[in-house]
């Protein structure tokens, strides 16, 4: 199977992928999507169902690398700065073609630390971390809910909470 996606660099490229046989049925299944980022192609995956077929979904970052996510958000890292989309059910519908989309995740924020390269990311309580791998001793920030960033020393170890 292949799909025509948007590009910086072209009009369309041609996207070809082959899933295991019960790939579909398993996400369907768990009413699951998986998000995947491609550091190389500077894209995020969205791997999903309707109807019984695989769908994918496809969005455009400069180096998307790390990706933390809530039920509420979803963090992407790049090379230099952070987006945060967030869920917006409400759109879903008005998404064509009509009745195709359970859910909509708008970008709403970036945040620009500078040049970290977002590798990982994790939400917690008190905000986003990132670990920056620039470098030979990794270094870890956090933003709060103001966007502010602060360093640490230590990364956080965050415990299943769900926010």
């Amino acid at each position: 199977m292949s799909i025509a996606t948007d590009s910086p660099d072209t009009a369309y490229r041609a996207v070809h992928y082959q899933a295991s046989a019960n790939f579909t049925s398993i996400l369907q299944f768990l009413n699951a999507s998986i998000l995947v980022s491609t550091y190389q192609a500077g894209k995020v995956l969205c791997l999903g169902t309707h109807q019984g077929e695989l769908k994918l979904s496809f969005l455009n970052f400069d180096r998307a690398m790390g990706l933390a996510v809530s039920p509420s958000r979803i963090a992407v890292g790049t090379r230099r700065q952070v987006h945060f989309l967030h869920a917006s059910p409400e759109i879903a519908p008005r998404i064509e073609p009509s009745g195709n989309h359970d859910g909509c995740w708008a970008m709403r924020t970036n945040f620009y630390p500078g040049n970290v390269h977002g590798h990982d990311l994790a939400f917690s309580v008190d905000g986003l971390w990132i670990a920056k791998r620039s470098s030979p001793v990794s270094a870890h920030s956090k933003t709060d809910t103001t966007l502010s960033r602060s360093a640490r020393s230590k990364p956080c170890l965050v415990k299943g909470r769900r926010h």
